[in-house]
């Protein structure tokens, strides 16, 4: 299976209209889900995972340093949430509209009940091309 993040469709409007109008898009939170109990592939069409588990705001985004078209969103899950497999990761704005939707190789998060515990990192990188022409 091949893992990537893509822009959704409302994802690349608000991209667009950042790059036209001069606003600005505000990346605020991301969520993790279990892809409902398998991996699929995402659609630029959806509009939420297809099975969140846990959101939270996101810890730090930055410009890739040898890539300047590619953003890198930092999110991070504390030890006392899990339970539960990660498959799929998205990217919202301060509105909670989907940007960015990416499915991932699988894992699982445990809890200190199950006998092990860890913070989690999750690094999205989302390449945005020149959309303004």
């Amino acid at each position: 299976m091949e893992y990537y993040t893509l822009l959704t469709d409302i994802g690349i409007k608000k991209v667009i209209e950042s790059q036209v109008d001069g606003t600005q898009l505000h990346l605020k939170s991301f969520a993790v889900g279990d892809g409902g109990d398998g991996n699929y592939t995402p659609q630029e069409t959806q509009t939420h995972l297809m099975n969140e588990t846990y959101r939270n705001n996101i810890s730090r985004i930055y410009t890739d340093k040898e890539h300047v078209n590619r953003l890198v969103i930092e999110c991070s899950i504390p030890p006392t949430s899990g339970g539960y497999y990660i498959r799929e990761v998205g990217i919202f704005d301060e509105s909670r509209n989907l940007i960015a939707i990416a499915n991932v190789p699988e894992s699982y998060k445990p809890v200190e009940e199950e006998g092990s515990t860890r913070d989690f990192y999750i690094k999205v990188v989302i390449e945005i091309e020149n959309l303004k022409d």
